[in-house]
């Protein structure tokens, strides 16, 4: 018996206690007794398709009782044909619906037969390299009634009209990595008249430009109100913005996250959006000197509880921690190796979480320091830290989590964990460490 075989007879065998195969697909009762495809979500009545050419043919022979299907078109074509009407119409019972390409056009009638559908993912291959300019027509979403989720990832929203949405009355979380749309404005007009959705994450890296809305053409408001009417949770993502126009984010009061870089003074420009508030603020400024005074100022104006800041150069010498004080999180990001001293953020007294990567670190913690009680969660990467001694952490009396990880350590001495009674996570991966003492 040659090697082939045998392998052949342990998959064969395999696929007998756990799955089976229908032609190019895989179909299994348990997602935990076939663990080969981690990428499909679903857990139980699945089937996993890859190397598609065909819908048709190639999943002709999957069982009509799945509840999860993942489809992964063949590589070899960039854009594939229409997706053809009466696609899964044999799959009734279907919840989930992922599926990996790009079609030139989806059709009315694509989706007909699944009406118990509740999650659909269209997602193009080759994001961020390309994006997927398919046609959906008006009524290509009718026949998903009851669709609670949709992921459209690298498909262009621009090529989606006003009324797709029609037939989503369910529709409460919407995700879209809009790689290739250049026009916030237009975005938000895509799903201005989704009344029903309560989650937004829109990623759109190539708007340069947050222009004001007005989307009076599609029956809403010129402010788009109809879409945050019942928003709870927004998520925002852009690249570099070099202009706002005073108003662009009106729509958009409060955001759950958002994160790009900004040309001019950021205070200024995130005044002009008429937003009010953000939880999260993850920001990055390649050029020149970030100064902590400012996001400060920002952090103060928008009661953010959390920041990730990306730099070159920061100026910490002098800000008001008082503006800080709605802190919960923060983190410092670079690649300069300058070095930064912890001390001076230990004011912040709502700070939960600290994370340092990329300074070389002055100054931990300081004998003459008082008990720093409210942060429990410190992560120190690329930091350079050499050794670790029991002043470094003495002040963390109630840490929870210390990740260490990636800091040239070599050297634990005596005692250095001594008083983290209360500490349960140690991360040290990716040091040199040759000496550990008690």
């Amino acid at each position: 018996m040659t090697c082939v075989d045998t392998l052949t007879l342990l998959v064969l065998g395999a696929l007998s206690s756990h799955g089976w195969l229908a032609h190019k697909c895989v179909v299994y009762d348990d997602a935990a007794d076939w663990p080969a495809d981690t990428s499909c979500p679903g857990l139980r009545n699945s089937a996993s398709c890859h190397g598609v050419t065909d819908i048709w043919n190639d999943l002709r022979d999957l069982p009509p009782h799945l509840q999860t299907l993942c489809v992964y078109v063949h590589r070899n074509k960039r854009v594939h044909g229409p997706l053809l009407v009466d696609s899964f119409s044999g799959l009734h019972d279907l919840q989930q619906l992922h599926i990996s390409g790009c079609f030139s056009r989806i059709l009315n009638g694509s989706f007909r037969g699944l009406s118990e559908l509740r999650t659909l993912t269209l997602k193009h291959l080759y994001v961020p390299l390309d994006c997927c300019e398919a046609v959906v027509v008006p009524s290509a979403l009718l026949d998903l009634p009851r669709l609670r989720t949709l992921y459209l990832h690298g498909y262009s929203l621009r090529k989606l009209t006003p009324d797709v949405w029609a037939g989503l009355p369910q529709l409460a979380k919407l995700f879209a990595n809009a790689t290739c749309d250049d026009d916030l404005a237009e975005l938000v007009c895509r799903v201005t008249l989704l009344t029903s959705l309560t989650e937004l994450t829109l990623s759109a890296p190539m708007v340069r430009e947050l222009k004001r809305t007005n989307c009076s053409s599609n029956g809403a408001s010129e402010r788009g109100e109809a879409t945050s009417a019942n928003l709870t949770t927004v998520r925002l993502t852009f690249g570099l913005v070099t202009s706002v126009d005073p108003g662009a984010l009106s729509c958009f009061p409060e955001l759950t996250y958002l994160s790009l870089q900004m040309t001019g003074r950021l205070q200024e420009q995130l005044n002009k959006t008429a937003i009010r508030k953000i939880e999260f603020l993850d920001y990055g400024q390649d050029e020149g000197e970030l100064s902590m005074e400012e996001i400060c100022s920002v952090v103060s104006a928008f009661l953010i509880k959390r920041v990730d800041l990306h730099y070159k150069r920061i100026d910490v010498s002098d800000f008001e921690p008082d503006q800080c004080k709605s802190l919960e999180g923060l983190s410092f990001l670079t690649n300069s190796v300058s070095p930064l001293s912890l001390t001076c953020f230990y004011n912040f007294t709502n700070l939960r979480y600290l994370a340092v990567e990329g300074h070389t670190i002055n100054n931990i913690c300081m004998p003459q320091l008082p008990p720093v009680k409210w942060l429990t969660k410190i992560r120190l990467e690329f930091s350079f830290l050499g050794l670790i001694n029991r002043i470094q952490l003495s002040c963390f009396t109630h840490l929870t989590a210390l990740d260490l990880v990636a800091n040239a350590i070599s050297d634990i001495e005596d005692y250095s964990f001594a008083g983290l009674g209360q500490l349960r996570y140690l991360r040290l991966s990716f040091n040199n460490i040759s000496v550990i003492r008690r």
